[in-house]
C-alpha cells in the first residue's frame, strides 16, 4: 500500500524577523516568536539559527476532539509564557493551546458544562491590543500584593485570555477552568468610564 506523505506548507515571505510590540498576528512568547499567515500558526524558537515552522507540521489545530477544527483558517494570536498561547479562527472559535491544542473550555472535572467559545465581538474588529493572553507557570515562582509581600506560586499553570470590547470600556475574562462564555468582566478604569485604547497582559 503506498503511503500518502504531504508536503509542508510553503514558508511565507513576509515572516518577522522579531516581535517588539504584538500585533493581532505575531506575538512573543517566552522562548518563542508567533505568527498567523495565510490562515496557518507559525513559530520560530529562541536561537541564532533558528527558522520558522508551521505549529506540528500544519500549523493548524491538530488532536484528540479536534476533528471538526483541522481546517480551521486562524486569523490570530496572542501568547505568553514557554509555548503557551490563544489563537482565534475564522468563525471566531477561541482555541487555547498548553502543550496541546484545545477547542473546549470549562472545569475538566465537569465535562458537562464545557464547551466552545467565540468571540464576543466581529473577527473584522480584531487589531493589536484587543486580544491578551497571560500564563502564569514554572516560570513565575511568586506573586506580590499591593504592601508587598510575596506568595510561592509553586509551578502549576493559570491561563488568563482577556478581551477588549468594541467601546473599549469592558473586559472580558475566560479561563479554560470556567464556564465557556465571557459573562465574566473585570472593571475598567475609572470604574468602566475610561475608554481603552488596547490592553495587555503577561504573568
Amino acid at each position: 500500500m503506498a503511503t500518502t506523505v504531504t508536503a509542508p506548507p510553503p514558508t511565507p515571505p513576509d515572516l518577522p524577523g522579531e516581535v517588539v510590540a504584538p500585533t493581532a498576528t505575531e506575538a512573543r512568547g517566552l522562548r518563542q516568536t508567533w505568527a498567523v499567515r495565510d490562515g496557518r500558526l507559525w513559530v520560530r524558537p529562541d536561537g541564532p539559527d533558528a527558522t520558522w515552522a508551521p505549529l506540528h507540521g500544519t500549523g493548524k489545530p491538530v488532536g484528540k476532539g479536534l476533528e471538526p477544527f483541522v481546517d480551521a483558517s486562524l486569523v490570530a494570536v496572542t501568547a505568553d509564557a514557554d509555548g503557551r498561547f490563544a489563537a482565534v479562527g475564522s468563525d471566531g472559535t477561541i482555541f487555547h493551546y498548553e502543550g496541546s491544542w484545545n477547542a473546549v473550555w470549562g472545569p475538566p472535572f465537569l465535562p458537562f458544562t464545557q464547551g466552545v467559545v467565540k468571540l464576543p465581538f466581529p473577527k473584522t474588529s480584531l487589531r493589536e491590543g484587543r486580544l491578551a493572553y497571560s500564563q502564569r507557570h514554572k516560570a513565575v515562582g511568586w506573586s506580590e500584593d499591593a504592601r508587598g509581600q510575596q506568595f510561592y506560586w509553586g509551578s502549576a499553570g493559570t491561563t488568563s485570555l482577556y478581551l477588549l470590547s468594541d467601546d473599549g470600556r469592558r473586559i472580558f475574562l475566560l479561563d479554560p477552568w470556567l464556564p465557556p462564555d465571557t459573562t465574566r468582566e473585570l472593571v475598567g478604569p475609572g470604574d468602566g468610564t475610561v475608554t481603552m485604547a488596547a490592553l495587555a497582559a503577561s504573568a
